[in-house]
């Protein structure tokens, strides 16, 4: 928690943190006098702007929620003003840093995390029946996933889950060719999920298929 004030002489102030990959950050700048009306940004260390927020909640505050950080390494605060230089409010202020966990903490060992972008190959088969994929998820994202055959038989069925190992949406046909594609799922809230890469079962006295496959998720533009 620091409190400082933002004037007419030095209307932005500057603060320092270092972070680990994938770690989410929660900020909360509230006015505690005068008029000021409040505005904060991430930068990375070269102070390239990440996230910048004004107003939260129809307020004079400014609230960054579950900020994830991208690498490792050292990032700044910047608390200021609407304005910033050219701005006129001014007033004391109350910052609050929280950090609140890794994205990926409690993931299972054998979940191979992923992120937008990643192609990533496996295989299925009696000794390995399915493979976990945890990725994290920017709520109102569209995401698009396909899983396909590379080699041998396989049957895919690819199935998103939340954070729980809770099943969310699956597919089984609908990448064409017995490949399976989920198509603009949009992500109902920001956190951790997975992807299970798995196959269609055997039934009737039919064998369970097995082989090679190909892994893409994606975020589809909008």
């Amino acid at each position: 928690i620091v409190e400082d004030e933002i004037s007419s002489s030095n209307p932005i102030k500057y603060l320092r943190f270092e972070a680990q990959a994938d770690d989410i950050i929660g900020l909360r700048m509230t006015r505690t006098s005068n008029t000021l009306d409040a505005f904060l940004a991430i930068t990375d260390a070269d102070l390239n702007e990440l996230v910048t927020v004004d107003d939260a909640l129809g307020s004079q505050n400014a609230v960054i929620d579950d900020f994830r950080v991208p690498a490792t390494g050292i990032y700044y605060v910047i608390a200021t003003r609407s304005g910033r230089e050219n701005g006129t409010t001014t007033g004391r202020f109350r910052l609050e840093y929280q950090a609140l966990g890794n994205a990926f903490d409690g993931v299972p060992a054998e979940a191979q995390r992923i992120a937008y972008g990643t192609t990533v190959t496996g295989r299925i088969d009696d000794i390995t029946p399915q493979a976990l994929f945890a990725f994290y998820g920017t709520e109102g994202d569209a995401i698009t996933i396909s899983l396909n055959r590379g080699d041998g038989d396989l049957d895919p069925v690819v199935s998103i889950l939340s954070g729980d190992l809770i099943e969310l949406t699956r597919d089984d046909d609908s990448g064409g060719g017995q490949n399976s594609r989920i198509a603009r799922y949009v992500v109902p809230r920001s956190g951790l999920y997975y992807i299970r890469a798995a196959r269609y079962d055997g039934v009737d006295g039919n064998r369970n298929t097995q082989g090679s496959f190909v892994l893409v998720l994606a975020r589809t533009p909008s």
